[in-house]
């Protein structure tokens, strides 16, 4: 497969709170379709969910595929394209001699991030479609009120939805493989749904924690009717 050279991204980040529960969010315009992220942090701030809706991004795609993300964030764009290398040169100090915030995103942002992806600024709240559906999806997860996540098709002439609600399986921002896997487990803890693949990763998760829920999966039809359960579709 050829490098992809055309790939446009969205992010944003939003916080119930600064610091309090976050959520991110990101919109990957692929060639032949609009992928929509997004994921939660309980205890977090908005500037580092500004940055993992980056990072989770750039994951997502191929590393040698070339990209031009927008981004609202003037902390964000401006910390990867200029500040950072005075911070890596003076061993992530800033110029007054202050540890640098963030260091641990801003170390793997660096590591994803290259000459193959620009960065760009776009207003935020304003009148970019795409800009604004990745601030209610990040709104959504931070108040754990999972938006249920889209894929469009997308063709030369117009972007028209394919799907209003995603299928089950990208309920909170993860896929489900069932054509390898034959079951899973499900938790829900704060509205925040999550899949295991053993149910040892899911006692880890829902263990202690009030409010918990979680069942088991055997097929995709056994988990539409869970998540139907839970108010999730």
């Amino acid at each position: 497969m050829g490098t992809i050279d055309n790939i446009t991204i969205y992010t944003d980040g939003a916080c119930a709170g600064n610091p309090g529960p976050g959520g991110w969010a990101a919109i990957i315009a692929w060639p032949d379709r609009l992928e929509e992220l997004g994921g939660h942090d309980p205890d977090t701030t908005n500037n580092r969910m500004e940055m993992s809706a980056a990072i989770e991004a750039l994951k997502h795609i191929p590393a040698d595929a070339t990209a031009v993300i927008y981004t609202d964030s003037q902390y964000l764009k401006n910390g990867i394209t200029s500040w950072i290398a005075g911070w890596k040169r003076r061993g992530w100090q800033k110029a007054d001699g202050q540890p640098v915030l963030n260091k641990d995103l801003w170390i793997e942002l660096d590591s994803l991030s290259s000459s193959r992806v620009q960065w760009n600024y776009v207003k935020g709240h304003a009148d970019n479609p795409y800009n604004n559906r990745c601030d209610e999806i990040a709104v959504g997860f931070s108040k754990c009120k999972p938006v249920a996540l889209r894929v469009y098709a997308r063709n030369s002439a117009e972007e028209q939805p394919v799907m209003k609600q995603a299928p089950s399986a990208m309920v909170g921002g993860m896929v489900w493989d069932w054509a390898t896997n034959s079951s899973m487990y499900l938790s829900l803890i704060d509205g925040v749904l999550e899949r295991h693949t053993t149910w040892a990763r899911c006692y880890a998760r829902v263990n202690g924690v009030r409010g918990a829920r979680f069942r088991k999966a055997n097929n995709p039809d056994d988990e539409r009717t869970i998540l139907k359960s839970w108010k999730l579709l």
